[in-house]
């Protein structure tokens, strides 16, 4: 019984060993692995980094132009009721009677303009 005892022994040793020695190795690829793959992260990590900061600029920027529009709309505001009165005094106006007011007024004009030489 001591051989098979020994035997057994022996061969758990080798098991034993052959199980520390894949341990090794997959630690040693894990090791690689994240040396390989941790850089690439960091890259990639700090070039999302100056998108978002370009994006807060941005929108920064946009929340400016955003705030001049409105200036730029109040500032129309008064502009654009001034021209509704202006256009509301040209509908007022009798083109017809005025057209015939200027024929009018050159029937005067035109013989003391011959009469001054002009």
């Amino acid at each position: 019984m001591d051989n098979n005892l020994e035997k057994y022994v022996k061969r758990q040793y080798y098991c034993s060993m052959i199980t520390a020695i894949c341990s090794v190795c997959m630690l040693l690829v894990i090791i690689v692995a994240a040396a390989i793959v941790v850089p690439g992260l960091t890259g990639t990590l700090q070039e999302i980094n100056s998108a978002m900061h370009n994006l807060n600029t941005m929108t920064a920027g946009l929340n400016g132009m955003m705030q001049s529009l409105a200036g730029v709309t109040e500032g129309l505001t008064p502009s654009l009721e001034g021209l509704r009165e202006v256009t509301e005094g040209l509908e007022s106006v009798d083109f017809e009677k005025l057209n015939q007011a200027i024929s009018d007024l050159h029937s005067v004009v035109s013989p003391l303009a011959r009469l001054f030489g002009r």
